[in-house]
């Protein structure tokens, strides 16, 4: 079923594909499922959630062949239909010898039901196990909301737990958030929503909580699915004679500290070519430099600047007029 799973969606994130295998690994919740419809209520979102323009009917047949492979048991005893109703009242017995195997006749130890104890300590364990689990998916189905304080503004919002599986190309949904300065409610049980591929615009007056906004977002308070990167540009900054592009780098820090570690390590083997303390830094400076792929770092600085709306020329601009800064 992996590989089922795989093949369908081949852009679902890893994470939530092993999530999903992990619910259908456990027996007890594949015992309840009835048809393909129970399983699509069990994974569907998922499904739906980590992929984009995901048609609702391609989930559906996936579940059905997935429910198909995993050969759920059904019963198939027979129900006997009367042809007509049956009085018990009216019921005659002929001779004695209509009554052996009669379990109104049977004498204590006669025809009695063996029960096997070791089978109803299981089922009964499985029952209790199903109480509890229920009771704890009751519990956290509707966490209660949150309140960070902070500086610049105070947020409570109702958490998602399966925001943590959502991917980078996932629509961002924050529901049910309030934010608030001071004493002041800026924003009272709203709810936002940034489709992937989008760009858009934040209108307002002033003091009426729009850079409040941007910054819970940027800070995380706001309930943005960990896969999805924030920047925060500044409305204001001290221009400088820094590249525009360099300015986006330095924000970069675990690049800029392997550089400066880098620089460091240079130096004192510059002074003694022996220094086995400066060789190991190097060495491990330029492994977590391939790790986090810094040769890949300046194109990825100049991605950000186009979609800031700046070219290649305005790129090598120097800041005298604050046009970018990242925080």
């Amino acid at each position: 079923m992996d590989s089922l799973l795989q093949d369908t969606f081949p852009e679902l994130d890893p994470c939530i594909q092993s999530y999903i295998m992990g619910m259908l690994d456990d027996e007890t919740t594949v015992e309840e499922f009835t048809s393909s419809d129970d399983l699509f209520e069990l994974i569907g979102p998922f499904i739906m959630n980590g992929c984009s323009d995901v048609k609702e009917g391609k989930v559906m047949k996936l579940c059905g062949a997935m429910y198909d492979a995993l050969n759920i048991p059904t019963s198939n005893t027979e129900q006997t239909i009367l042809s007509a109703p049956i009085q018990i009242s009216n019921m005659t017995i002929a001779d004695n010898s209509q009554l052996s195997g009669n379990i109104w006749k049977a004498t204590k130890g006669e025809n009695s039901t063996i029960v096997n104890k070791q089978k109803l300590e299981k089922a009964e364990a499985k029952s209790r196990e199903k109480a509890e689990k229920k009771l704890f998916m009751e519990a956290n189905k509707k966490p209660p909301p949150k309140a960070i304080h902070n500086d610049s503004g105070t947020v409570q919002q109702a958490v998602n737990k399966k925001d943590q599986y959502l991917t980078a190309k996932s629509d961002i949904h924050i529901n049910n958030f309030d934010l608030m300065y001071g004493e002041k409610k800026l924003i009272v049980d709203a709810s936002l929503t940034i489709n992937y591929g989008h760009r858009y615009g934040l209108v307002g007056r002033n003091g009426y909580g729009k850079s409040t906004l941007m910054n819970a977002m940027a800070k995380r308070e706001l309930a943005v699915p960990p896969a999805v990167s924030m920047l925060l540009v500044a409305q204001e900054v001290e221009g400088t004679d820094t590249l525009a592009i360099a300015s986006v780098l330095e924000c970069h820090t675990e690049l800029a500290d392997l550089r400066r570690r880098e620089k460091h390590a240079h130096e004192e083997l510059a002074k003694d070519e022996h220094n086995e303390a400066a060789s190991k830094e190097l060495s491990e400076v330029f492994a977590k430099l391939g790790e986090i792929e810094a040769d890949k770092a300046e194109s990825q600085a100049a991605t950000i600047l186009s979609g800031l709306g700046f070219n290649t020329r305005m790129q090598g601009w120097q800041l005298k007029n604050s046009v970018v800064a990242g925080e």
